[in-house]
């Protein structure tokens, strides 16, 4: 196990976004232009509207996110490198998955909480937080789903980091 490890996001499942975008566009666009498969109109509309927000948001994923997304050091867990978003290991309890309609999200227990989010220095990363303890019971989560590596190997690696890292 290495002591700093960097995951990016991957830049084929970004470009299969886009592609699935032009596709739900193309769909869309099948029934008002072509006629070819019989849609209603709103669901043509539906499928424009769909389209265009996955493709702007894959496109916006591939030139705007670059660098790593999520940082594992000895010290702890840089959980959003562009803001510094950044939790010791110490003060991890431990990482669950979670579910919702078929999307895996992984979240980070805290030891304290509320010391956590009193901790960090910008208003709207503190009600962020605040509102992601009611939904989720932890303010901190992981999205792995455009992550280059996947959601089980990325928290079994957390898991080594917290078992190794975490005693100190």
């Amino acid at each position: 196990m290495e002591d700093r490890l960097e995951i990016s996001n991957s830049k084929t499942k970004t470009i299969g976004l886009i592609i699935l975008g032009a596709l739900f566009i193309v769909f869309g666009l099948n029934n008002s232009f072509l006629g070819l498969i019989y849609f209603s109109k709103t669901l043509s509309y539906i499928f424009l509207g769909i389209g265009s927000v996955v493709l702007i948001g894959g496109i916006a994923t591939l030139l705007l996110l670059k660098g790593p997304r999520v940082i594992l050091t000895k010290e702890g867990l840089i959980y959003n490198p562009k803001t510094n978003g950044f939790v010791k290991w110490t003060e991890i309890e431990g990482v669950t998955g979670y579910s919702l309609n078929n999307h895996h999200t992984l979240l980070i227990h805290l030891k304290d909480v509320e010391a956590f989010i009193e901790k960090q220095k910008d208003e709207k990363v503190k009600k962020n937080m605040k509102r992601m303890l009611r939904i989720r019971e932890t303010p901190l989560s992981i999205d792995p789903s455009l992550l280059e590596i996947s959601r089980s190997k990325l928290k079994e690696t957390l898991h080594e980091y917290l078992v190794k890292y975490g005693n100190s």
